[in-house]
């Protein structure tokens, strides 16, 4: 006697019939949003009334060939000072839509107050976030994007405010998303018009933004900061004709002169004066010596 469960493994005659509606829906929803991958395919199923598990869809999904694959590398013009050269960045599929610019409405909300009545706007910060040029980055950015498809990417200002606010207080990712929530002159130098009360993203998206941003990315944070330094008048032009690079932080090759290793050093030197003097040495330490 065979068990249901075994008649419908086995049975090849049942298994068309039973998958030729999911297919055609798992289909459709591909052809209409190309950029999906199986769980996306599966929450849009479910909301279309289909019980189904993700591990069948992505079964469906490899038989039918309908897997998202990878995009080639993205090529990123830099605009600091080499118009010609062009920087590389690590490959990222674009499964990512452009994030959305909404106008900001004049109406304000009514049980909310604007965060630029609640803080300081001569506020160094207050004062810098009208001085940097955000859309920079969007244009900067804007070939990493798919144009339509996709669900629309966290704002740019906001991720790069999260990074300059990161490497100025010298915070983890985790460390600077937490003090965003608590800060509201973060949050207004972010763009954000009213205070939130929770993080704006999960700590691991900085870490995939930077991949995304590149080094021609990097580059365009370095020139902005410059040029808003130049605008407010805190940077004068001939304190850029000389630049001073102060390598105390970086990893030297020092050997510090301890007693171990001036005695593995003096044994070094006593084996190659006895084997050039052609002195026959019954063993050298060589293997057995200790290196600090």
């Amino acid at each position: 006697m065979q068990s249901r469960a075994s008649f419908f493994r086995f049975s090849e005659e049942a298994k068309p019939a039973r998958d030729m509606d999911l297919r055609d829906a798992i289909q459709r929803i591909a052809l209409e949003w190309p950029s999906y991958g199986r769980p996306r395919i599966t929450a849009e199923l479910r909301r279309r009334g289909w019980t189904v598990n993700p591990k069948r869809v992505y079964r469906l999904l490899r038989e039918d060939n309908l897997l998202c694959v990878l995009f080639n590398d993205i090529w990123l013009q830099s605009a600091i000072g080499y118009p010609q050269k062009l920087f590389k960045t690590q490959q990222f599929p674009k499964k990512t839509m452009r994030p959305k610019c909404e106008p900001r409405p004049p109406q304000r909300e009514l049980f909310q107050i604007d965060l630029e009545q609640l803080i300081d706007l001569a506020h160094p910060l207050a004062v810098l976030a009208d001085k940097i040029d955000w859309k920079q980055f969007d244009l900067l950015l804007g070939s990493s994007y798919h144009p339509t498809q996709g669900a629309p990417g966290t704002p740019t200002r906001l991720m790069v405010a999260l990074h300059f606010l990161k490497y100025q207080t010298d915070l983890s990712d985790e460390d600077a998303v937490a003090a965003w929530v608590e800060n509201p002159y973060w949050q207004h130098f972010s763009g954000m018009r009213y205070f939130q009360h929770s993080m704006p993203i999960d700590p691991s998206s900085m870490t995939r933004w930077r991949k995304r941003l590149g080094e021609a990315g990097a580059e365009q944070m370095l020139r902005e900061t410059i040029e808003a330094g130049m605008r407010m008048k805190a940077i004068r032009p001939t304190e850029l004709q000389r630049l001073n690079v102060d390598t105390t932080v970086q990893t030297k090759a020092i050997r510090f002169p301890t007693d171990a290793r001036l005695y593995h050093r003096m044994r070094e030197r006593l084996v190659t004066v006895a084997r050039t003097e052609g002195l026959e040495i019954k063993q050298s330490y060589q293997y057995v010596a200790s290196v600090c």
